[in-house]
């Protein structure tokens, strides 16, 4: 594996101009989407590796006393890594107390592209960014409403429930029962998803899956 150095790595990354990348808006706030800023890494380095830090009952969030929780994503190039934090939020761009799997997975997801802005890709877009949350309400503040999760909010929480056993695949044959097994699962939830709605998470499951396997051969 070629050597890199943070020097390197930064000069490489943080003259990628973000003008032409995919991005979404949340809270006032744009985001760099995870795909886009992945595509970009396998592109300069596609030795890359990333991977979510579990508290010690081996799950992804870290819950605190207010049941608010954190996700961690460690990302390396060769030997430089960086380790970074991300809260979950809610609608209102505050942290959310016992999140669903739908604000978990996107916490993920940006902490990841968060990480990746450590190594200068996109640095600029945070640098401007509060370290403080808004003003928690006040008791008389209206309460929020409830949230009520859209048919692709469920799928992509449905989704990330079943990750780890749809990354077990150890074979293409394997990967295709795999997602027949999920498909038929999630048709069986009644929800308003459609075909092409399907294929296209199967399409982005076939590029991680691809991915993950190349940076595990890449550790060997």
């Amino acid at each position: 594996m070629e050597q890199v150095t943070p020097a390197h790595i930064w000069a490489t990354l943080s003259t990628i101009s973000s003008d032409s990348v995919s991005t979404e808006k949340f809270g006032g706030i744009t985001y760099v989407k995870w795909m886009a800023a992945h595509a970009i890494m396998m592109k300069h380095f596609p030795q890359y590796t990333w991977e979510f830090l579990q508290d010690e009952h081996g799950k992804h969030t870290h819950f605190f006393p207010d049941k608010t929780c954190e996700v961690r994503c460690r990302v390396a190039v060769g030997d430089v890594s960086h380790t970074t934090t991300l809260p979950v939020y809610g609608k209102s761009n505050t942290a959310q107390p016992n999140p669903n799997a739908h604000q978990v997975n996107t916490a993920k997801q940006r902490c990841r592209v968060k990480a990746l802005a450590e190594f200068g890709l996109f640095h600029h877009m945070w640098s401007d960014l509060p370290l403080e949350e808004p003003d928690a309400p006040t008791a008389a503040d209206p309460k929020p409403e409830a949230v009520t999760q859209t048919p692709e909010e469920r799928l992509a929480g449905y989704y990330e429930l079943h990750r780890e056993k749809l990354f077990s695949a150890t074979s293409t044959e394997d990967m295709k029962a795999k997602w027949a097994r999920f498909e038929n699962s999630v048709r069986n939830l009644k929800v308003d998803i459609t075909e092409d709605q399907l294929a296209e998470l199967a399409k982005e499951y076939r590029e991680d899956l691809k991915a993950l396997k190349k940076n595990q051969k890449a550790k060997k």
